[in-house]
């Protein structure tokens, strides 16, 4: 499993005095370390836990996709779907959210921010500055797996047969759907140690869901299959989804 490391930088000074007389000497001043100064770094990754509804307690999983540069996703199993941008303070981060309904639909607006380490993160989400869910992530044993299009490249279907999409090894997209939707576009590897992959994603012959749409998504391995678990959105639409090769 891939860990985030914090380095630190120490810096010393060496202090020298020449003292005169016939005899001179050089005496020199005890070598002061400052305290180490931690550098921020991005909890990025594949993260799996736990969303907890503040209003009842009703507790489903949860995947978050973060990308060295702070881009989140927030895949809910049974609640709001979330993207947006974290930023750092010490070891503690805030980001201002974009919430959607489980159908898909822009909804709403807020916040997500706690704190994390290495190995994991605690968050609150809020809504109109109330706590609607409360968030706790461990960091996935697939985040050091890394990314390749040698890894993605394939034809993935959903689980009803109804979509196919393309991926080859250059990253270019192409599929449909069963009701005549088609799909382009290509994927990026933002850091091939890491496994998450950012999206472009063209929609068309789709109705009110034709536009262009971004994400991130990550590979997954289980019982001999491999499988890709994405979300993406245009700004009024999101499409989050797990489809498999």
């Amino acid at each position: 499993m891939r860990k985030l490391t914090i380095s630190t930088f120490v810096l010393s000074t060496l202090l020298l005095a020449a003292c005169g007389g016939s005899d001179s000497a050089i005496d020199t001043a005890p070598v002061t370390t400052p305290d180490p100064i931690p550098s921020v770094v991005m909890p990025s990754g594949v993260w799996q836990g736990t969303y907890v509804y503040q209003s009842d307690g009703f507790t489903t999983p949860i995947v978050a996709l973060i990308t060295p540069n702070g881009e989140a996703r927030l895949i809910v199993d049974n609640g709001y779907q979330a993207e947006g941008k974290l930023n750092l303070d010490g070891q503690s981060f805030s980001g201002d959210m974009v919430f959607y309904s489980i159908a898909g639909f822009h909804r709403d607006s807020g916040t997500f921010k706690g704190s994390y380490t290495p190995e994991a993160i605690t968050a609150e989400m809020t809504v109109h500055g109330n706590v609607i869910s409360k968030v706790s992530l461990t960091l996935d044993s697939s985040t050091g797996a890394g990314a390749s299009f040698e890894k993605l490249a394939g034809t993935f279907v959903t689980e009803d047969q109804k979509t196919s999409i393309g991926i080859d090894k250059g990253g270019a997209i192409s599929g449909s759907n069963m009701l005549g939707c088609t799909y382009g576009g290509s994927v990026q590897i933002p850091d091939a140690d890491i496994n998450v992959y950012a999206l472009s994603i063209d929609v068309s012959s789709c109705d009110v869901f034709d536009g262009s749409y971004s994400g991130l998504g990550t590979v997954q391995q289980k019982d001999g299959v491999t499988g890709f678990i994405f979300q993406a959105d245009n700004g009024q639409f999101l499409i989050t989804d797990y489809i498999y090769k």
